[in-house]
């Protein structure tokens, strides 16, 4: 698994490991989705399309994942899969990402826990001889 969970005092840690920065994006948004339900229940119906950027990889993840979280509270929209591309242009990293979900229907999806946001608690993507690897917090 891509992805694992840690205990962490009031919210939830997830470890990502990937073998570049997009596929880390991608288990990050994978690893949200099962924080919030179960991911075998969300099908791909719908696709929508999103571009961030930031003067940071850590800070792009934050807003990346924030943007999951709005687009689930505010749109009820559940994601089940993600493509991100990633790129570092000009000083500046870019995210450009189609996102496939489907409206939240509550008979289906059943929320396991709401996240409120996505922390920058000891936040920071690292380089290993396998490829990135991350901690995310998230805030319940």
């Amino acid at each position: 698994m891509p992805y694992e969970f840690f205990d962490h005092t009031g919210d939830i840690g997830v470890r990502v490991r990937a073998a570049t920065v997009s596929d880390l994006f991608a288990d990050a948004a994978a690893a949200l989705t099962a924080t919030l339900v179960d991911p075998s229940t969300v099908l791909g119906r719908a696709r929508e399309w999103v571009a961030l950027s930031a003067p940071s990889l850590e800070l792009l993840l934050v807003d990346w994942l924030n943007d999951l979280v709005f687009r689930f509270d505010v749109d009820e929209f559940v994601t089940a899969r993600v493509t991100p591309r990633i790129e570092h242009q000009q000083d500046e990293w870019k995210l450009e990402a189609t996102i496939e979900g489907e409206p939240l229907e509550p008979a289906r999806h059943r929320v396991k826990l709401l996240i409120k946001g996505v922390t920058y608690h000891q936040l920071e993507i690292v380089k290993t001889d396998r490829g990135f690897e991350t901690s995310v917090v998230f805030d319940i």
